[in-house]
């Protein structure tokens, strides 16, 4: 939803916004090697840190206060499962280089390519998580069983 809002409402100063973080997403995505499958500490704050920027830009974008401040508290709440999980997730660099066709298509004004775009994203994330605790979950049995 708001990945179409944005779409379809953004100003020519979100734009310019989304265009400057698209270049940084670009450019974090073009210095690490090959998908670095995990990347060191301060690499993932500064990531997660733009992924935060773009993320906040984008609700923004949709010219809906009321949706931007209700969105902004779900990421904080993902950004809690992120960091539960960062150290057991594969490929964090490709997950956050993936907006970067979405901005391209909030800037475009594609309505229903960002809003399929944004829907694969939460539910590539919703995977990874998953992925990540049933992998490296552990199980723990009561002392003395």
């Amino acid at each position: 939803m708001a990945a179409e809002r944005a779409a379809l409402h953004h100003t020519g100063s979100d734009a310019e916004v989304l265009g400057a973080l698209r270049a940084e997403i670009e450019a974090a995505a073009s210095s690490r090697a090959p998908r670095a499958r995990r990347l060191a500490a301060p690499d993932r704050d500064a990531l997660m840190g733009l992924d935060g920027r773009l993320h906040q830009a984008l609700y923004h974008a949709t010219g809906n206060p009321y949706l931007e401040t209700t969105l902004g508290q779900y990421y904080n709440l993902a950004l809690r499962l992120w960091y539960a999980f960062i150290d057991r997730l594969d490929d964090v660099a490709g997950h956050v280089g993936g907006h970067v066709e979405l901005v391209e298509a909030v800037l475009a004004g594609d309505a229903a390519t960002a809003s399929r775009l944004a829907s694969e994203h939460v539910e590539a994330f919703e995977r990874a998580v998953l992925e990540a605790e049933l992998h490296h979950s552990v199980v723990l049995t009561p002392s003395g069983a």
